[in-house]
């Protein structure tokens, strides 16, 4: 049945109430910054006015620079409904916005939502 193998139930039930931002990054290689590549539509980023593109600069006041500090930043600032401030860069000029953190669904609930 759907929750066969206990793996894939106990993986999606981490996945559950995840925190969620609604971008994907890229860092371009041989520079120290971080991009905005993907943001999905009536996202968390998306509700914040980023757009693709947008050069990630800092997070609630701290600098984001590489990818595993970025990556240490959203552990530590990205609770479900909590607010982030999000400095970035766009066409050469410095913007702040503030965040509301989504919540991811889980895996299972998305693939049937999308059979309906």
């Amino acid at each position: 049945g759907l929750f066969g193998r206990r793996a894939a139930s106990a993986k999606s039930l981490v996945m559950l109430g995840a925190p969620y931002a609604g971008w994907v990054v890229h860092k371009k290689r041989g520079v120290k910054r971080l991009y905005l590549v993907d943001i999905v539509e009536g996202g968390p980023a998306d509700e914040a006015g980023l757009h693709e593109n947008d050069e990630l600069i800092s997070v609630d006041g701290t600098r984001v620079g590489s990818y595993p500090k970025y990556r240490q930043l959203m552990k530590q600032c990205m609770v479900p409904g909590g607010k982030m401030t999000i400095t970035y860069r766009r066409r050469g000029k410095k913007f702040s916005t503030e965040l509301t953190v989504g919540t991811r669904e889980p895996a299972i609930i998305q693939n049937v939502l999308q059979l309906h």
